[in-house]
């Protein structure tokens, strides 16, 4: 089986609109996260609520002027910090005394640790522990730094004495995610903790940040200029399939980073606040900037209108912050869904209600799709203005519109490329597609029962190279029927699942599924974006036969005819709010990446 792109494009009809329902320049890296993370299976202690009585302590670490000359500075981490401390002060109830910062050489590695140290020294059974990191950091696939001998499914955080050389310095000048922190978290974490990790890192999702590049735009990337040891496997992450990283360690542990263990993260300098604007007009890290959007109240996060904001509907709105602003890591969350039987991530954010902000905190109703049109494309404003689900007001869109080679392509603000359209009939029909699933994602937070979706190994993100495995992870919170498709890059739709007839029985309540089984699951031509749909009944549906008996005489998946009955009765089938739960995903599908 192979993550098929059909030929010229079945689309996939977009039923009657039922209400509304963004990469810079190769982004600098700023935070590689590999640490105390470990994605993987999660511990089965539930995080309880806190009692009255819990308190909220705090230690934010921001680092920009590094004591090693060879580490190049970062602007936006003692502004980062500066602001954290600010907004939990004034609206998340933290108290000024309970939040301590470190910023530049007060930050040393030995002033860290004695930091997460005192955390647990100071705090009860119940109490709500953050801690927060801005800085760079490394990672095993950061590629800059496969000489240093870091522990699979770890990274490494820079502290402000860190050091580049010489080599047998450089692992003892670290944060080690193994062998530092993760034994201080799982403390707080029997303890009774409940702990939140911020990292504003590069390869954040393994715990730390890559050290300084420039990026095309100026943007500062953090990873180590350490030169490759000889017989470096590109497979490590690239193209090949390595073994996930080892399972998650924590029950009541939550850690949100900046990026996955293979992407650099982007701080935002002066020179750069003109194109890439913060919130105060000051240098900040892009996770942190988008992060304090929603911090603040400025940017809508709650997705199903109940008031609060969970952790999920907070990493969901730093990803679409990042990508209308078009940078190119995506936000990481540890455990991921798939391994989160009590559910850690819809947890409310620091477990209490956020005093009123400036912005609209609450979403009552689906924003439209964000679309911008390029120059090349100024022609078609008035017809796809018309166009249900989409707005071309949007100063963040989602999706740009251009003209290149002939046909229309469609990409995010950042140029990655969503996929093309060979005349305006197929662009109209694809931007529907789009908006339709756009209104899927956010009613994903609004299902009658929880569904779960995730590519298996969550740290390295969404972006999945040519001719790469993918393996999915799916929970379904309660007993119910299984359907799988998938939208290419050019808008064909397949279904994946179920394929054989003993696939149409229903998943057990919180039963993990992985599939596919083995590697037969790969990325092919063409290359964008491609959208995963996965769907649970709680009665069974009348069409998992005729699903079965399409893919079973094939090798692979193939597209549905886009104006077939059994496409059309999916569709329908999803009117039905109460009855089925919806879970969403986008894979980027690129090129490998150059050797380095």
């Amino acid at each position: 089986m192979t993550l098929h792109r059909a030929p010229p494009s079945p689309y996939l009809p977009v039923p009657a609109a039922t209400g509304p329902v963004t990469r810079p320049p190769a982004a600098a890296g700023r935070r590689p996260l590999a640490l105390l993370l470990l994605a993987g299976a999660l511990a089965a202690a539930a995080l309880a609520p806190p009692p009255a009585a819990a308190r909220g302590l705090a230690l934010l670490i921001g680092i920009g002027d590094y004591r090693d000359a060879a580490i190049t500075d970062l602007e936006g981490p003692p502004n980062d910090v500066a602001a954290v401390s600010e907004v939990l002060t004034t609206r998340w109830g933290f108290q000024p005394e309970a939040v301590r910062t470190l910023v530049d050489a007060q930050a040393s590695r030995s002033a860290i640790l004695d930091g997460i140290d005192a955390l647990a020294r100071d705090s009860r059974p119940g109490d709500l522990v953050l801690i927060y990191y801005s800085g760079h950091g490394t990672s095993p696939l950061d590629p800059r730094a496969a000489g240093l001998p870091l522990p699979h499914g770890s990274g490494a955080l820079t502290a402000w004495d860190g050091v580049l050389e010489p080599p047998d310095r450089v692992i003892p000048s670290l944060l080690v995610g193994r062998t530092d922190l993760v034994p201080r978290l799982t403390t707080l974490d029997r303890g009774g903790r409940q702990v939140v990790v911020l990292i504003d890192a590069c390869y954040s999702a393994n715990a730390t940040r890559g050290l300084y590049a420039a990026g095309p735009a100026g943007l500062a990337t953090r990873l180590l200029p350490l030169p490759p040891q000889p017989g470096f496997d590109l497979g490590a992450y690239g193209t090949g399939r390595i073994a996930p990283p080892p399972p998650y360690p924590y029950a009541r542990v939550l850690t949100l980073a900046a990026a996955a263990a293979g992407e650099p993260a982007a701080d935002i300098g002066a020179a750069q606040l003109r194109r890439y604007p913060t919130f105060d007009r000051r240098p900040h890290g892009a996770f942190s900037n988008a992060l304090l959007g929603v911090l603040r109240g400025d940017y809508p996060a709650d997705a199903d209108g109940d008031g609060a904001v969970s952790y999920l509907e907070l990493r969901d709105a730093i990803d679409r912050q990042l990508t209308s602003g078009g940078f190119r890591h995506r936000p990481q969350q540890f455990p991921q869904v798939t391994e989160d039987p009590d559910h850690l991530g819809a947890r409310a954010i620091f477990a209490v209600p956020a005093a009123p902000g400036p912005g609209q905190a609450a979403v009552r109703r689906v924003p439209d799709l964000g679309v911008r049109l390029a120059p090349a494309a100024a022609a078609l404003a008035e017809s796809i203005g018309t166009l249900p689900g989409l707005t071309l007001a949007d100063p963040a869109p989602a999706v740009v519109v251009d003209r290149r080679d002939g046909a229309w392509l469609l990409t995010n603000p950042g140029g990655d490329r969503i996929g093309t359209a060979a005349d305006a009939t197929a662009l109209a029909a694809r931007l529907r597609q789009l908006a339709w699933f756009h209104q899927l994602a956010w009613r994903g937070g609004q299902n009658p029962f929880a569904l779960a979706l995730a590519p298996t190994d969550a740290s390295r993100g969404t972006i999945h190279y040519l001719d790469s495995p993918v393996h999915l992870d799916l929970r379904p919170a309660r007993q119910g029927w299984l359907v799988l498709l998938y939208v290419d890059a050019q808008g064909a739709v397949a279904p994946l699942y179920p394929a054989r007839p003993a696939e149409t029985q229903p998943l057990a309540a919180g039963a993990k599924v992985s599939l596919p089984a083995d590697d037969s699951l790969k990325v092919t031509e063409p290359l964008g974006t491609d959208l995963v749909l996965a769907l649970v009944y709680a009665n069974r549906p009348a069409f998992l036969e005729r699903i079965v008996a399409h893919l079973a005489p094939l090798q692979g998946p193939a597209p549905l005819p886009p104006d077939g009955p059994l496409l059309r009765e999916i569709i329908d089938s999803l009117t039905d709010e109460s009855g089925v739960a919806v879970a969403t995903l986008k894979l980027e599908t690129m090129p490998a990446p150059p050797a380095p």
